[in-house]
């Protein structure tokens, strides 16, 4: 196998909010790397190319790199102009992790304070991960696994049929090597394909030791026999299943109770499902989950339907509930199942790196939408490379040429070795809607063409003419991938330096149990304000709360309560937060998600403000305690409201001695997080707290306004790699199948396994043979399909058999796509010989199809019937 003559990858340095700040690229000599690559050069492959561009450096380029390191595990810079006016350096990015930037200047000012980094190079043209090459069928091991309590009896028969059909219909869509696999949670339900346990499957078919499985045995444990261990099950099927090596890993997960050991969900829910998702993400097993009917109060059902999708969301998979429809369960099948594409070869030529790389026009243009497009080799290599541009955004309407009801394509180019370069006007047909590609092109004088057709999301479509000027190179096994969106270039350009408002709320849980703590956070989290603020110029605003209660001698000497009706003004029967009263068996004084609420909705932001909450506490988020369903859904609530009104929530969560603390610990994260904040523990120390107040409070530009220039579609970008040339085409066939006495006559014979009605694989071709000359030949108005036998077996056997072979070759090739009424069937049995069935061959004579001309007609152009 060749390798690429050269390799490139981009970068990107980012703000503190990840948005790009500026983008760069390099190009080295010989196909990817081992060794690191490096300036001044050692031993590695020679850096022949870089740019990099930002508003605060401008334009950099491979004469001003002064230091330069790139390996498998890190990404290091440093680039300056010839008059050190402008300098940018950045170390050590990892593939887990952006690298901080060191310095960036431009003339006497340094702006290396704002929070910016460098991320890990990425190869240029790389495919989206987990995407493959061309041509090879995807090889899939799903394995469903039920919930065997008796609640999901009533369910399982229809589960198992509806499962099935959405797994066949997925399976004619496309080609498949599936093997899936039913399974029961330490019981089954007869009458359906869930007939063997998890248990007995991983020790007697996968070979697994028991001593290693996570699922507990079939007994009873709290209060109910353990079929609903869905998560342990989980991560035993990750690590113990006979996945085969080559195949995509998928387990569809049906239950309708908690994730451990069923009921609501709790702590150990929370932690089971969080083992689950660890294990299944480093078994590269994606997991699909059916949330089925359940009996669970209105927020146990929220919370179970949460930790259902969690799971499903985190490993790369769907979830679906009772309420939906599984028809999407087919359309995520098929996307998993159908035939994908082998591995990008290494010869494949990257994309260079240049200067218009990195660099983009600073005003928009008109509304255009565009696409690129490859013809790949039959070993997945890059052959050809197309775009298009059609007016106005991405339409759901088909785009055509000619022209029917869809936006107009305003421009079109491809490029490759055969057909040189087609522009828009050698565009004779053109086919582009969300689930199919196809066009066709030639030059003036037709003496170069390339049409091809069938292209979808899920696999390549088949390039069915290539001919250039020295023959047609079709049958070499090229394929078209289905058009991508062109992302357009974005410029992002910075303003003046600005002082922001920032509203940070400081709020604690005011219980018994987080006094002993509460004097020190408040110090410390004085603390880090006061040195956040030495720091640079702010505009903050600080205000320390407590829910229901305070404490003496720190700075948390008002309530929520307090402070929203009498400083705010607030409804109080628009408050979520309960008052100080006896309920659960406990005092609300941990209330942390409904203050949450609360002060999301109802705080006196400043207008144009920043707006923070750091909420302290150590219990759960919903009254204290264990975490618990209706802790879930008060965080799920919290996290709606304070993403509405656009606070960042950060967390803290002190010394607890409630059980399940990894559980306590996850939803404290997952607030902040998913509100844009940091969470912080009492064995993570608050030192962090400061540095996150720094990019919150300090002095900083406005937001960036950012240009977005749409890709437009031109001769250059498809003309920027080398386009390999093909071997030579074969010398033409003779053909298969000919028209010859009112006949159909293949040059091969139709073959059938013993008592069989199907033909054999190595017959298929003649069939299709036979189904081009049809497709073709539209005077050939009605065919009939005659079948024969030798005389070995009985008169009746024998013709029913051969009305079965004459009916299997009918219906092929009414799949394949020529019209039912042009085709019709018989079979003979053994009462048409044309040889003696006295002699081995004479029976093999004898046992044939023969296809008839029953009606012809001279074709019309306005009548083709397929």
């Amino acid at each position: 196998m060749s390798t690429s003559e050269a390799t490139s990858y981009t970068f990107r340095v980012v703000n503190a909010d990840g948005s790009v700040f500026g983008k760069g690229c390099f190009t080295h000599e010989g196909p990817p790397a081992r060794g690191a690559v490096t300036i001044p050069a050692a031993s590695g492959p020679k850096l022949t190319e870089l740019w990099y561009s930002d508003p605060l450096v401008g334009t950099l380029r491979l004469g001003d790199v002064r230091a330069f390191a790139f390996g498998p595990e890190q990404f290091a810079l440093q680039l300056s102009s010839a008059d050190q006016s402008v300098e940018l350096k950045a170390g050590s990015a990892t593939t887990a992790k952006p690298g901080p930037i060191a310095s960036h200047r431009h003339g006497g000012n340094d702006f290396t304070s704002q929070g910016r980094s460098l991320e890990f190079p990425q190869p240029s043209e790389a495919l989206p991960e987990g995407t493959q090459g061309a041509g090879t069928v995807s090889a899939v091991d799903l394995v469903l696994v039920i919930d065997a309590s008796k609640s999901m009896r009533p369910e399982a028969v229809g589960l198992s049929e509806t499962l099935n059909a959405a797994i066949e219909v997925a399976r004619t869509r496309c080609p498949c090597d599936l093997r899936v696999t039913y399974l029961g949670i330490e019981g089954v339900f007869k009458g359906t394909r869930f007939d063997t346990t998890v248990r007995d499957y991983l020790r007697e078919t996968a070979g697994a030791n028991e001593a290693e499985l996570k699922s507990r045995a079939y007994t009873w444990v709290a209060g109910g026999k353990v079929r609903e261990d869905g998560g342990r099950a989980i991560e035993d099927l990750s690590n113990h299943f006979d996945w085969r090596p080559e195949a995509q890993r998928a387990v569809f997960f049906l239950g309708d109770e908690g994730l451990d050991g069923g009921g609501d969900v709790n702590a150990r829910d929370l932690v089971g499902a969080n083992k689950a998702i660890q294990t299944a993400q480093k078994a590269r097993v994606r997991v699909h989950t059916y949330l089925g009917v359940t009996k669970a109060a209105p927020w146990e059902l929220e919370a179970l339907k949460h930790e259902y999708a969690r799971v499903a969301e985190e490993t790369g998979g769907q979830s679906f509930l009772v309420q939906q429809s599984l028809e999407g369960f087919q359309d995520m099948l098929t996307s998993v199942i159908c035939g994908s594409k082998s591995a990008p070869q290494a010869g494949a030529p990257a994309r260079g790196c240049c200067q218009a790389a990195v660099e983009g026009p600073t005003a928009a243009v008109a509304a255009t939408t565009s696409y690129t497009f490859r013809v790949l080799g039959a070993d997945g290599g890059l052959f050809g490379k197309g775009c298009f541009t059609h007016e106005g955004p991405p339409s759901p309407s088909p785009v055509t040429i000619p022209p029917a009801s869809g936006p107009k394509v305003t421009a079109f180019w491809y490029h490759d070795a055969i057909v040189g370069s087609l522009q828009l006007q050698d565009v004779r047909a053109l086919s582009f809607a969300p689930e199919q590609f196809s066009l066709e092109l030639a030059n003036p004088d037709s003496t170069v063409d390339l049409k091809a057709a069938g292209a979808s999301p899920a696999k390549p479509g088949t390039v069915s003419l290539h001919r250039g000027k020295e023959g047609d190179f079709a049958s070499q096994n090229r394929v078209v991938e289905f058009p991508r969106w062109a992302e357009p270039t974005v410029t992002v350009t910075e303003g003046q330096m600005t002082v922001p408002a920032v509203d940070l709320v400081v709020a604690i849980d005011a219980s018994k149990s987080m006094r002993e703590e509460a004097v020190g956070l408040s110090e410390m989290v004085g603390s880090a304000i006061k040195a956040a603020q030495t720091r640079c110029p702010s505009n903050l605003r600080v205000t320390y709360l407590g829910i229901e209660g305070t404490f003496g001698g720190t700075r948390f000497d008002t309530t929520v309560r307090d402070y929203l009706l009498k400083s705010v003004g607030a409804d109080e029967a628009e408050l979520k937060s309960r008052r100080f009263t006896w309920i659960a068996g406990g005092k609300v004084r941990e209330d942390g998600a409904r203050t949450i609420q609360d002060l999301s909705a109802h705080f006196d932001w400043r207008t144009g403000a920043q707006r923070a909450i750091f909420f302290l506490g150590d219990e759960g988020l919903n009254g204290g305690g264990e975490i618990a369903a209706r802790d879930i859904a008060a965080a799920n609530h919290a996290i709606e409201a304070a993403v509405a009104a656009d606070v960042r929530v950060h967390t803290y969560l002190g010394a607890s001695k409630v059980k399940g603390l990894e559980a306590l610990e996850s939803e404290y994260a997952r607030v902040a997080r998913e509100t844009g904040g940091q969470a912080y523990t009492v064995q993570r120390s608050l030192s962090g707290l400061q540095s996150m107040l720094e990019s919150v409070i300090c002095g900083s530009k406005p937001p960036p306004v950012t240009t977005t220039t749409e890709f437009r579609c031109c001769q250059a970008c498809v003309e920027d790699f080398i386009a390999p040339k093909p071997p030579p085409p074969p010398a033409p066939e003779p053909a298969k199948v000919v028209v010859e006495g009112g006949k159909l006559r293949t040059l091969e014979k139709v073959s059938f396994a013993s008592d069989k009605d199907n033909a054999v694989p190595e017959s298929l071709p003649i069939l299709d043979h036979v189904f081009e000359l049809l497709r073709t030949h539209t005077d050939i108005k009605k065919l009939r399909i005659e079948a024969h036998t030798d005389n070995a077996g009985t008169k009746t056997y024998n013709q029913d058999l051969s009305a079965r072979r004459a009916k299997w070759v009918r219906q092929y090739l009414i799949q394949k796509g020529i019209a039912e009424e042009r085709l019709e069937s018989a079979g003979f049995g053994l009462t048409k010989p044309i040889d003696s069935n006295a002699t081995p061959q004479g029976r093999a004579n004898n046992r044939r199809v023969e296809f008839v001309i029953v009606e012809e007609q001279p074709p019309t152009p306005a009548s083709r019937p397929m």
